[in-house]
């Protein structure tokens, strides 16, 4: 079989809604929920990795540790090329979501700089202040949530944060505008929540929402969060805010919706479980994998209700979003999975394995479970069946990021 290939998908940079034409590498299409094939014959020491690597989630897999996944070598505690984010300290100009990378998309791009239609971001571009009937709003629509009162208590936090950012002089102006989007969507969609007429389906969509919105501030305002990171963070959550205006669109059709509804579920699920303590990714490189993976399923779904992209770039994305969809599907991962309940994991570890791979994909996302504290037991389980052909992918995440173990994944 044929090894699966994929270019990274570049952090992007600049401001966006989720309707904005975007460009997306036809290669990175395969690389999500793909089976990870032509691994190097195992070593007899796990510990001891194989050069080369199979594909990864997120951005796009790939062999030679620059790619989205990462290709190990040397011992297993200091992997070769681990995942670095990509534009870091780079330069974006408004309009044509061009980088100083030079990459360029057909419009503008997910993140927090200039506004689409080119220029400078100023104050002067959006509201100055958020006035105090808007904050008496939010904070009537979070009472009225059917939420867990520390789940009101964190979204009210957030959003006044938010809402102080954008009061805020000193606050640059990329970051009042995505905080300022951020407010006007949740806003938006408590209102839709908390109205009796609205739809089932779409209230989930709406939940998804606010809860993903809250975990994207929550992970820029961490005042340990990089500015690297605080963009990203700020730039998704505002393309989930504005999804609260498609949701809303009559003219959205019925596959376009479950569609949007299906990414929402994957980029909030995400973003709540790396705002999370217990559930976060521990390791810079870990973590850093599974924000590609939200980026990657951002643009695809962006690329795939543009008006303006090509015809190759919607069908590359929209491979994208099925094969994320399909994750839970994947035979490699079915077997993953078959091989995991032989140690008699806990329905907790379970559940957070089925969930991680719904969320990022298989192998990233399942990884990303099997690495949680969770699962601990269940993986020194693992780890001491040594005859299994799954044993150096298991020692090889109790000792490492798990983001470096792909190329262990059984080749047959």
């Amino acid at each position: 079989m044929s090894k699966t290939t994929g270019k990274r998908i570049p952090r992007i940079i600049g401001v966006s809604c989720l309707a904005a034409a975007m460009a997306l590498p036809a290669a990175a299409a395969a690389a999500v929920g793909a089976p990870v094939q032509d691994r190097p014959a195992a070593p007899g020491d796990p510990t001891a990795p194989p050069t080369g690597g199979g594909g990864g989630t997120g951005g796009g897999g790939g062999g030679g540790g620059g790619g989205g996944g990462s290709t190990p070598t040397g011992q297993p505690n200091t992997p070769n090329n681990p995942y670095k984010p990509p534009n870091s300290g780079g330069t974006a100009t408004g309009g044509t979501g061009t980088s100083s990378k030079g990459a360029t998309s057909g419009g503008p791009s997910t993140g927090t700089g200039t506004p689409s239609g080119g220029g400078t971001a100023t104050t002067g571009s959006i509201k100055n202040l958020v006035p105090p009937e808007t904050k008496q709003q939010i904070d009537d629509g979070i009472a009225k949530l059917n939420i867990s009162a520390a789940d009101k208590q964190k979204l009210k936090d957030a959003l006044d944060k938010a809402i102080a950012a954008v009061n805020n002089p000193t606050t640059p102006a990329a970051e009042k505008i995505a905080n300022q989007k951020i407010i006007d969507g949740v806003n938006a969609a408590m209102k839709a929540l908390n109205d009796p007429n609205t739809p089932a389906a779409d209230r989930a969509g709406y939940q998804q929402i606010v809860n993903g919105a809250r975990a994207a501030l929550q992970l820029a305002q961490d005042p340990k969060t990089s500015p690297v990171d605080r963009e990203f963070y700020l730039g998704v959550g505002r393309s989930l805010a504005e999804a609260t205006a498609q949701l809303q669109d009559p003219k959205l059709s019925a596959v376009d919706r479950q569609r949007l509804l299906n990414a929402l579920n994957i980029v909030s699920g995400g973003l709540v479980a790396l705002a999370d303590p217990k559930s976060a990714p521990v390791k810079p490189q870990d973590k850093q994998k599974i924000q590609q993976v939200m980026q990657q399923t951002t643009t695809a779904l962006q690329t795939v209700n543009s008006p303006t992209a090509s015809p190759q770039d919607k069908a590359a994305a929209q491979n994208t979003l099925n094969a994320l969809a399909a994750a839970p599907t994947n035979p490699q991962y079915l077997e993953f999975l078959n091989q995991i309940k032989t140690y008699d994991p806990s329905t907790e570890c379970l559940d957070t394995i089925q969930s991680r791979t719904a969320q990022a994909g298989w192998p990233d996302g399942s990884l990303w479970g099997l690495a949680d504290q969770t699962c601990a037991d269940t993986l020194a389980k693992a780890v001491a069946d040594t005859g299994s052909k799954w044993n150096p992918l298991f020692l090889c995440v109790q000792q490492n990021a798990f983001s470096t173990c792909d190329a262990y994944i059984p080749k047959d």
